[in-house]
């Protein structure tokens, strides 16, 4: 008898192939599910857990990405549902136990643990200081929340939000300076914003950005469901988009006196350049994705440095 034909070979490895990643993607995935269902605010470190999760659940998208050379592709998009419904059913989670954990800053200032809040217009080259919104407060449980904001400029300095869980969402028109290197960072919902942050120890995820500008140095990025966004970054591992479009990248720099020691405390090279480095899951072609650009030289910034004491004008930057 003699060798099997070429074509029938190559179906052969391809359903061992197959096989191979299904035992793995549905053992993570499973896993997955029993985690997120545990999670309670009950929960030591839930919001480590958190970032664990979510971290698995990239991982779930880069062996599905990775496989996408020999699986069907009625397999692809079953597995990119699969893992919808885990995002949903982590975020449901998430959304559970963030109010339980939450410190806010609320465009109308409400009593409080805020030491010092004010609130001014859209930043202009002639009021900047007066929309300088410089925040003090008592964080509980490593967990900092910054929400509902409009035309307004946010300050966090490293002693607030060094190891800190950050989240920012619903903010329209607004500038937010994170001085320091939080734990993780959550970005949902912004419109029109400019996201400047130190280094970050872990993740970096992002959905729902639209017209905003980014300044992101981590060990990994995942972009959900925005769209025009320029994105200045630092990563590690490879960034990833998913249901994306009009999103640029360019190099992260920050001029700041932490810097050095923030990039070093967070273990990221202050001299790595992988804005490039990025993965599409919706685009499983080997041509470029056309969801993913980089920002021409000529109109590249970089990340403002601002203090109390000599404030940048942000709109002679953009």
């Amino acid at each position: 008898m003699g060798d099997a034909p070429p074509a029938a070979s190559t179906t052969h490895n391809q359903s061992k192939l197959s096989e191979e990643f299904m035992a793995i993607f549905n053992k993570q995935k499973n896993e997955l599910s029993v985690s997120i269902d545990s999670l309670s605010t009950d929960s030591t470190n839930a919001n480590e857990k958190l970032t664990e999760i979510l971290n698995g659940i990239q991982n779930l998208n880069k062996i599905l990405h990775d496989a996408s050379m020999f699986l069907p592709s009625y397999s692809i998009k079953m597995r990119q549902n699969e893992i919808r419904d885990l995002e949903k059913s982590l975020k449901n989670k998430d959304d559970e136990l963030i109010p339980k954990k939450r410190f806010g800053f609320k465009s109308k200032p409400k009593e409080g643990p805020v030491i010092e809040n004010s609130t001014g217009a859209t930043p202009k080259s002639d009021s900047l200081d007066a929309s300088i919104k410089l925040i003090k407060s008592t964080v509980d449980s490593n967990f900092i929340t910054i929400e509902n904001l409009e035309n307004t400029t946010s300050v966090l300095e490293d002693d607030k939000v060094s190891r800190t869980d950050v989240l920012l969402r619903n903010l329209t028109n607004v500038v937010i300076y994170l001085h320091g290197s939080p734990s993780t960072l959550r970005i949902t919902n912004i419109k029109n914003c400019k996201i400047l942050c130190g280094p970050v120890y872990t993740s970096v995820f992002v959905e729902s950005s639209v017209d905003s500008v980014l300044f992101l140095c981590c060990q990994q990025l995942r972009t959900h469901s925005s769209k025009n966004t320029d994105i200045y970054l630092r990563v590690r591992s490879r960034a990833i988009i998913e249901e994306c479009n009009g999103i640029r990248f360019g190099p992260y720099i920050w001029d700041h006196p932490l810097s050095n020691k923030l990039h070093q405390a967070t273990q990221i090279d202050s001299d790595l350049e992988r804005f490039d480095a990025v993965d599409d899951f919706n685009w499983l072609s080997a041509s470029h994705s056309p969801n993913w650009s980089i920002v021409p030289v000529e109109e590249r910034i970089t990340f403002p440095s601002f203090s109390t004491n000599n404030p940048h004008n942000f709109d002679d930057k953009y």
